[in-house]
């Protein structure tokens, strides 16, 4: 992973992309596979975790899901 794909970005500068998943930091070093639901009336948007799960804290970073591994060769 490079330090640009590393950098965790603030929600209050700017949210991923509804339905996107990416990792989110809570307060105190928690860190999960969470996106961006948006409600039907798209008045409110949340994170919820991987799965449909609802949230019990507040997400205040995130960043893009790392790419995934190469299979190593044999």
């Amino acid at each position: 992973m490079t330090n640009e794909q590393s950098k965790w970005i603030k929600c209050s500068d700017i949210m991923p992309e509804v339905n996107r998943n990416v990792l989110g930091y809570y307060r105190y070093g928690r860190v999960q596979e969470v996106y961006l639901h948006e409600t039907f009336s798209k008045k409110i948007k949340r994170f919820r975790a991987a799965g449909d799960l609802n949230i019990n804290g507040t997400i205040t970073h995130w960043q893009p899901l790392p790419e995934p591994q190469e299979p190593e060769d044999e």
